[in-house]
Parts: structure tokens; C-alpha cells; sequence
């Protein structure tokens, strides 16, 4: 469908779409979608839509404003945007943008966590599988006038997952968790103390427990804790393994101190746990 906007060029394509009930329910699902040139008067400014969007600049800069903040976009930007929320965006030179109005039950968790631990706007290392899926979303409504809803789902959720992948180019503290978290897995079962996290963080004791938290919803002793019962529960199961042996082979100290602690967290005893089929 052509394009009813001021500063979008004659040969940008906007497409509609109703989500069937299942989409709507499940997945993941576009309300509309588009492939935009732009001129320098291309602006949008809305005080909602009830949706969220997606924007890819394949080509040119723009702006976002959000929150009173003035965001560039530049060749490669990915941003999310609420539009349950006031926003504007547009460019003052021109660019060319691949977007989607998206929506689904799990959309504001999704902004959110990324709002909170990442950022609304993102640098692509290598946007091309991006503009090509996007572009066969487009062209799936060129060709179709719809496109298939479990690929949509597929894609949106890829293009949400970047905003919390670290950039590997640029290690800095999530790439120092993740290490954290490969050196936690890899020594789980021996004696792990909150000192020597944070010297391999190259954080205080205090900055590190907080920036942990804050990432994982964990305290390190929390996760370390929760991991060690989880492969509790894998070898209870899967396993004939004595308790004794499962006890100091999660690294735990002693039977007692690891079935309270396996009964605080899953509600069962170890061996209930072993001896119940539905759990």
C-alpha cells in the first residue's frame, strides 16, 4: 500500500495486519509494518498507539525523543520504542527505515527488562540478517497480503534478543558477568566465595553484589545456591546416586544444611522429591 505521509518518498510500501485469535494469544504479531524513504520533512509525533515499535535505519540518521531525551539513530541503530507513551522520532536529512508496529501479552515485560538492564537503542554489529528478514516480512505482504505468523514471532523475538546480547567488541561489566557466570558453573561444586567474584570482576565486594543483582535477579549466593539444588534435582532424578554423595557433589557442606535448603526452595524434601513421579 502506498504511503500517506508527509516527507516519506513514492516508492515506500506500509502494510496492515489482524493477528488471528491464536496469534494473539501466543505469539508475538505485527500490526503493521513498513520499508520507508524519507526526506528531511519526515517527522512523526504521537501521544500513543497502543503498540510497540521496532526501528531498523538501513540507511541516513534520525532522531528518537523520549522521556525529554533526544536519542540519535544512525546507519545500523535498532531502537524499541513504547508507543503506549508519548514519543516522536523522524530525521532532519533523510534516511531509509524498515519498521514494524508490534504487539503480544508479553510485549511490556520484554520492553522493560530491556529497559532496565540494556538500552532502547542499539548498535548493530552486522545489520544485514536483520534488513534481509525484515525485508522478507515486507515481502511476504507484497506477495501475500500477510505474512506467516509463526515466522513474525521468529523474528521479532531475534530482533528484542540483540538489545541484551552484549556487544563483543565492546567488553565491559555484561561481559564481565558472563565470565563470572562461566567461572561460577565450572567450579559449582567446590567452595566459591563473593571476594573472589569480584576480584575476577574487577569490582569491589559491595558494586559487585549490586551490579549481580541487578542483572541476574540474583544475589551471587542466591544463584550459586538455586544453580547447585537445580543439579540437585537432576541427579535425584535421573540418577541412583545416595543422598550423601549428591549432598557433597553439589557442594554442599553437610545432609542437613542441604535438605533444608532443598525444601525451602522446592517445597519438598530430597528424597519426596526423588520418590514423586508428577514433579
Amino acid at each position: 500500500m502506498k504511503v500517506q505521509e508527509k516527507g516519506v518518498l513514492p516508492a515506500s510500501e506500509v502494510y496492515f495486519h489482524t493477528a488471528s485469535k491464536t496469534a494473539q494469544t501466543i505469539f508475538f504479531h505485527i500490526l503493521c509494518c513498513g520499508n520507508y524513504d524519507c526526506d528531511l520533512h519526515y517527522k512523526v509525533k504521537r501521544t500513543s498507539y497502543h503498540s510497540y515499535l521496532l526501528i531498523l535505519v538501513v540507511k541516513g540518521s534520525g532522531y528518537l525523543l523520549r522521556d525529554g531525551k533526544k536519542e540519535p539513530l544512525q546507519t545500523g541503530s535498532l531502537a524499541l520504542v513504547d508507543c503506549y507513551n508519548p514519543h516522536e522520532y523522524g530525521t532532519d536529512t533523510g534516511w531509509k527505515i524498515l519498521w514494524c508496529h508490534f504487539n503480544s501479552a508479553q510485549a511490556n515485560d520484554w520492553f522493560h527488562t530491556i529497559k532496565e538492564t540494556s538500552s532502547c537503542v542499539i548498535q548493530l554489529l552486522n545489520p544485514n540478517p536483520f534488513v534481509l528478514n525484515l525485508e522478507k516480512l515486507i515481502g511476504m505482504f507484497q506477495r501475500n497480503g500477510g505474512a506467516n505468523e509463526a515466522f513474525t514471532n521468529k523474528l521479532i523475538i531475534n530482533l528484542l534478543s540483540e538489545f541484551l546480547i552484549p556487544n563483543e567488541e565492546e567488553p565491559g561489566e555484561k561481559g564481565s558477568l558472563d565470565d563470572i557466570l562461566g567461572y561460577i558453573n565450572e567450579h559449582l561444586f567446590e567452595k566459591i566465595d563473593v571476594d573472589t567474584l569480584a576480584r575476577k570482576a574487577c569490582l569491589s565486594p559491595y558494586y559487585f553484589i549490586r551490579t549481580f543483582k541487578t542483572k541476574i535477579g540474583y544475589t551471587p549466593h542466591e544463584y550459586i545456591i538455586n544453580t547447585r539444588v537445580n543439579a540437585a534435582k537432576f541427579y535425584l532424578k535421573t540418577t541412583k546416586a545416595s543422598l550423601k554423595d549428591i549432598v557433597y557433589s553439589c557442594g554442599f557442606s553437610n545432609e542437613s544444611s542441604f535438605s533444608n535448603t532443598f525444601k525451602r526452595l522446592t517445597g519438598f524434601t530430597p528424597l519426596q522429591y526423588r520418590e514423586t513421579e508428577t514433579i
